[in-house]
């Protein structure tokens, strides 16, 4: 893990590499959490939110972008008073409710099939326990990420072709308080 510097409420890089964001604009943010991944001198990094970081995810810089001392690598939206009690509590519910999917292995991310596919599912949509949300590929091999539950996509924390790493957040799903779930954007035939 590399240490970041946070500069009038945007995250700077402390040294050079090539860097690679892992959330999407309006992601709540909170200390410890991997913001991105930084390839320096052939080895990959894990960047994460300092202590005093408190917001929202706001303009990170594209993939694959070469960075410097002091390249800001993302802004963050501040959220005050009232505010900030709150993003700290939807925060604390999406990440240790049980109600987020996390990653089971580092790869790239798809929303969906294929680049001109359908996403599997839409915020919004309902899903059912062990429906394909999405997938991960790792050397041309797909893995199926399965909805643990039904309820409704609530929200996606990583973009769609980003790279992941296990463990990490991927989306929330807020559970179905009366039993089975309806159907996905897309009928699944296997």
């Amino acid at each position: 893990m590399l240490r970041v510097m946070v500069r009038d409420d945007v995250i700077c890089a402390t040294t050079v590499g090539v860097f690679v964001p892992t959330l999407v604009p309006g992601t709540p943010l909170h200390t410890g959490l991997t913001f991105g991944r930084l390839l320096r001198l052939g080895r990959w990094y894990d960047l994460r939110i300092p202590p005093g970081v408190d917001g929202f995810a706001d303009q990170p810089l594209g993939r694959y972008s070469p960075v410097e001392y002091g390249t800001a690598l993302m802004r963050v939206r501040r959220r005050t008073g009232r505010k900030r009690a709150k993003v700290k509590a939807a925060v604390k519910s999406m990440i240790h409710s049980g109600r987020t999917v996390r990653a089971e292995l580092d790869g790239t991310l798809y929303h969906r099939p294929a680049p001109d596919a359908l996403p599997f599912v839409a915020v919004g949509s309902r899903v059912r326990a062990q429906d394909t949300i999405a997938l991960v590929e790792v050397m041309k091999t797909f893995t199926r990420i399965r909805a643990p539950i039904s309820g409704v996509l609530e929200r996606w924390l990583v973009r769609d072709g980003s790279n992941v790493f296990q463990g990490m957040p991927l989306l929330v799903i807020k559970p179905d308080e009366d039993g089975p779930s309806g159907q996905n954007l897309r009928d699944r035939a296997g």
